[in-house]
């Protein structure tokens, strides 16, 4: 969808002004980063950076977008959320299950090896 006024994007990775000169002109939006690689090999990078950083710090950000709060952040908001509101001997508790239950299985396949090895044994015989 284009847009009439040119705006820093919410949905970009890092300043969003790629973004929004794709939302601008309804380009891809990777053809508009590869075209910014482009030109700053070209430039030797500096000049291009510093015309980037004094673009995402002039262009205003989009306000019909909502705000940038990706899904990556969301859960990890909600891990967190659900990291502190568990007891932390719980979360010991659970710790030395798990460390059982590895060392459990582990002691399982050695038994399995071991019985394995006690019938090759015996067959040869």
């Amino acid at each position: 969808m284009a847009t009439k006024r040119l705006y820093r994007s919410r949905k970009a990775d890092i300043l969003g002004v790629c973004h929004g000169i794709a939302e601008w002109k309804d380009l891809p939006v990777s053809s508009v980063q590869l075209a910014v690689i482009i030109i700053a090999i070209c430039t030797a990078v500096v000049p291009c950076l510093i015309i980037y950083l004094f673009t995402a710090i002039i262009l205003p950000v989009n306000p019909e977008q909502g705000s940038k709060e990706s899904s990556h952040a969301k859960s990890f908001y909600a891990e967190k959320e659900d990291y502190e509101t568990v007891d932390p001997s719980d979360r010991e508790y659970e710790r030395m299950r798990k460390k059982a239950r590895e060392a459990e299985e582990a002691a399982d396949r050695t038994r399995a090896r071991e019985e394995d090895w006690e019938e090759r044994y015996r067959n040869s015989r």
